[in-house]
């Protein structure tokens, strides 16, 4: 898994600030944060000759994205979370393709916002929670992490955590007017 910063979108979709607010406030929803993280995954994987599938139904208002690359045996989706968990589940079960049925295959979900099976769809969705346990008991890891850490009550002392898989995590507190510290 990865979690990258989704930019501000009134910035430049390169850049991301990280200010208190401005990366979560997408009044467009999750088919806007996509907009503003399209660009950011594609430049990303740039020269590994990937391929934009295109939205996972039912709606792309639900933001998920799907590339895949023959080059690197790999696919990326964007965007899945507990109540577009469904969709997911269904590219898992090859709905989309065999691709990500076959065992060499790497599957990379980028900012992906599922917690725990008991969570995912409505409760009733007794097959799709099923269906949720398999998948998210297949041992998923972030291998790489960027988030912006913000105190409201310092908003001149804001901070990123990052974690590029086999390293450690480190946070960075950012204060005004002195530079980075690592913490």
């Amino acid at each position: 898994m990865i979690e990258l910063p989704v930019p501000n979108p009134k910035s430049d979709p390169k850049y991301c600030s990280i200010q208190a607010g401005l990366c979560a406030n997408f009044p467009g929803g999750m088919q806007q944060r996509f907009r503003c993280m399209r660009p950011i995954l594609e430049e990303m994987m740039d020269g590994y000759d990937t391929e934009f599938i295109g939205m996972l139904p039912p709606s792309a208002a639900d933001g998920i994205g799907l590339w895949t690359s023959d080059a690197l045996n790999m696919s990326i989706v964007t965007f899945v979370g507990d109540l577009t968990f469904a969709a997911f589940a269904r590219l898992m079960e090859g709905e989309f393709g065999a691709k990500v049925l076959d065992p060499d295959h790497m599957l990379v979900a980028v900012n992906p916002w599922w917690t725990e099976a008991k969570n995912i769809g409505n409760p009733w969705d007794f097959k799709l929670r099923k269906s949720a346990s398999n998948i998210l008991e297949q041992g998923w890891e972030y291998v790489y992490w960027c988030s912006p850490v913000l105190d409201p009550k310092k908003p001149d002392q804001n901070g990123m955590l990052v974690r590029s898989y086999p390293e450690a995590w480190v946070l960075y507190r950012q204060i005004e007017g002195t530079g980075d510290q690592i913490l």
